[in-house]
């Protein structure tokens, strides 16, 4: 009877904590990678374990103490007398499984603690059906008690992530055959995963531990709750069912569960007495990931992703393109991600590397993967709750072919604009041990100028600009012979600016971040005496002060505290902004820099990824030495479509490795 009405009535509730966790999710706020904290858990009626609802506690700038406080007050089995209840406003119904929808706020809701033994043997014990799963709409997560009928091989997937389907019942019977109606569950898990929690305490059990847990109830006979789990039915009374972010399994209890597991017919059920939910079927879908594709540069490709060329190998059919050491935008908070009838998830990123940005739509496989998400139903709660987050660095399979109208045939004008459709189909995190080849420096003869790039760089490198957001000043190198021809500087060791938006690169701290007001909402994060990891490409002895922004909820993601007992840290930083540069201009070095993302690293990640960047450094200077030609002509023998092709994403095309950056 708990609602808003009866909430203001002045009465109480006497409920017991269950299942209590903190989840910490990354997500993007105004361009910048933050970290947001939640604490969940279910509150069960101590009268009737059959109701329960969900409660929560958000951390923010204003809440920490009283957060933390909640942390020790609200553990597993503890009992309290709630009044004054008050609810999330905005809470999603879709994202609660409890058989109450409401949502309690813990924040603001009065919870008076009964003191004695807590009573963790209490758990919630739902009563939905595996039937009554047929009125299900779109995505909903749910809770169910049933039996286990059998317990399938594990499949293995990308990104770290296995699942096995399980099959479960619970004796409700399919309306139309009247036979007992089987749940095909896919149950997801990281294939590599942390140290399982124990259960045997009375907590219940995570999907890492689930198929042993699962196949020991199978031999058992006996049932088992599944908490928190996703079900949805498409427009073809198709549907599926998977675990989720927060899916748990326990032991069953309650009139349910004794009925399950004293029933000796639902325990020995055969086939013919049984009717499975028709599943969603995936299409025959073309498996990008094991399909070649030309390596190519994002100034390079918007030059003719959506327009014909009149190089028939470009331009007669379709044709799949590569890039690596990309940075990837999310989609911002309120944006549509949705295509245009609804059905899958389709949405432009902006992509940026060393030569500069383009912008391009990607598939609902691809998102998924690239946001290292369960599937399409988690990446929209996740955008929708503001907590999607892309790699720091991508690498992305891109598909161009002819659009539907005909056009993009051999023989167009080259200016005749979508002339081709091209998006991303295949993404993932970037390979960070994989540097760019000696191959790939083949195409930067075609890239044009841009100032909208990312450069990678050591910290006495960064110079400011009067013209630019900054500037990087390389030293130019030894140019391969295939590329003497086109190179404008050929003599090594010569100073060279090359003009850019954002600049990489690798750091480290001793010394504690410190934090101060900047507004009425705002903080100033300022670390000192941060050193370069390449310091013998500046002054050795140069120490910089990297300034960053940030609310007291998304601190952690800007602090470069050493951690434990290490002395130092080390991170990957972005860029944004220099502040000062003596009295000399360009000529001097910055010695305090604006950063806007930072990827924490530990010190044997650091050491790995210092060789991939002197490469990079080789590569970014060799870029700039290339004769720069106002206007592109291109023909059979000089083309994009020469590229050689990468077999795998992430990874350069095989040949000899570049050459180490060096200094004079």
């Amino acid at each position: 009877m708990l609602n808003n009405a009866s909430a203001k009535t002045g009465g109480t509730w006497e409920v017991l904590v269950w299942n209590p966790i903190e989840d910490k999710y990354d997500y993007v706020w105004q361009g910048k990678s933050r970290q947001g904290t939640n604490f969940l858990c279910n509150l069960i009626s101590h009268d009737d374990p059959r109701y329960y609802l969900q409660a929560q506690f958000k951390k923010t700038s204003s809440n920490g103490p009283k957060y933390e406080q909640a942390l020790k007050n609200y553990v597993h089995g503890a009992r309290f007398v709630m009044s004054h209840v008050v609810f999330v406003d905005n809470a999603k119904t879709a994202y609660v499984s409890c058989p109450l929808k409401s949502v309690v706020d813990l924040s603001k809701t009065k919870m008076e603690a009964c003191f004695g033994a807590s009573d963790s043997a209490v758990q919630p014990a739902p009563t939905a059906t595996v039937a009554g799963s047929t009125d299900l709409g779109t995505n909903q997560f749910f809770d169910v008690t049933a039996l286990i009928q059998e317990v399938k091989e594990v499949r293995e997937h990308e990104n770290n992530r296995s699942s096995f389907v399980v099959n479960v019942h619970d004796g409700s019977l399919d309306s139309e055959t009247q036979k007992v109606k089987i749940m095909p569950l896919r149950v997801y898990f990281d294939t590599s995963p942390p140290t399982p929690r124990s259960s045997s305490a009375g907590q219940p059990v995570t999907t890492a531990d689930s198929k042993a847990f699962l196949e020991e109830h199978l031999k058992s006979k006996t049932a088992v709750s599944f908490f928190c789990i996703s079900g949805a039915q498409d427009d073809q009374r198709k549907f599926t069912f998977r675990t989720t972010k927060n899916t748990c399994l326990a032991k069953a209890v309650g009139t349910k569960a004794d009925k399950l597991n004293g029933d000796a017919v639902l325990q020995n059920l055969q086939v013919d007495e049984t009717v499975t939910f028709e599943l969603q079927t995936a299409g025959a879908a073309r498996d990008w990931s094991k399909e070649p594709a030309k390596e190519t540069r994002c100034k390079l490709l918007a030059q003719f992703a959506r327009n014909a060329t009149g190089v028939r190998e470009l331009d007669e059919g379709e044709t799949t393109w590569q890039l690596n050491w990309a940075e990837a935008t999310e989609p911002s908070q309120g944006q549509d991600i949705k295509s245009n009838d609804g059905q899958r998830i389709w949405f432009p990123i902006t992509l940026r590397d060393h030569s500069g940005t383009i912008v391009l739509y990607i598939t609902e496989k691809a998102a998924v993967k690239l946001a290292d998400v369960v599937d399409a139903a988690e990446f929209q709660q996740f955008h929708a709750e503001n907590r999607l987050r892309f790699p720091f660095w991508a690498s992305v399979k891109v598909w161009r072919r002819p659009n539907k109208s005909g056009a993009g045939q051999p023989g167009l004008d080259a200016a005749s604009d979508n002339a081709f459709d091209c998006f991303i189909v295949d993404a993932s995190e970037q390979d960070m041990r994989e540097a760019p080849s000696l191959r790939s420096a083949m195409l930067l003869p075609m890239l044009g100028n841009s100032t909208d790039n990312v450069l990678p760089a050591a910290l006495g490198m960064i110079r400011k600009s009067d013209h630019y957001a900054m500037a990087v000043r390389y030293f130019t190198q030894e140019v391969p012979p295939e590329l003497t021809k086109s190179a404008s500087q050929v003599e090594a060791g010569v100073p060279m600016l090359r003009p850019c938006s954002r600049v990489v690169a690798l750091v480290q701290s001793t010394k504690r971040s410190k934090l101060s007001d900047a507004g009425a909402n705002g903080h100033k994060l300022v670390t000192h005496d941060v050193v370069d990891l390449l310091p013998q490409f500046g002054d050795v002895n140069q120490k910089y002060t990297l300034i960053s922004f940030c609310t007291l909820d998304t601190v952690t993601d800007f602090k470069l505290d050493p951690q434990g007992r290490n002395k130092n840290q080390a991170a990957l930083v972005s860029v944004t902004t220099v502040l000062d540069a003596g009295t000399d201009g360009v000529a001097q070095p910055v010695k305090e820099l604006v950063v806007d993302n930072v990827h924490l690293l530990t010190a044997e990640e650091s050491d790995a990824f210092k060789p991939i960047l002197f490469k990079m450094l080789y590569f970014a200077a060799l870029a700039g030495q290339m004769s720069r030609k106002r206007e592109i002509e291109w023909s059979p023998d000089e083309s994009p479509a020469k590229a050689s092709a990468c077999r795998v994403l992430g990874r350069s095309p095989t040949g000899a490795p570049l050459p180490d950056y060096s200094t004079p």
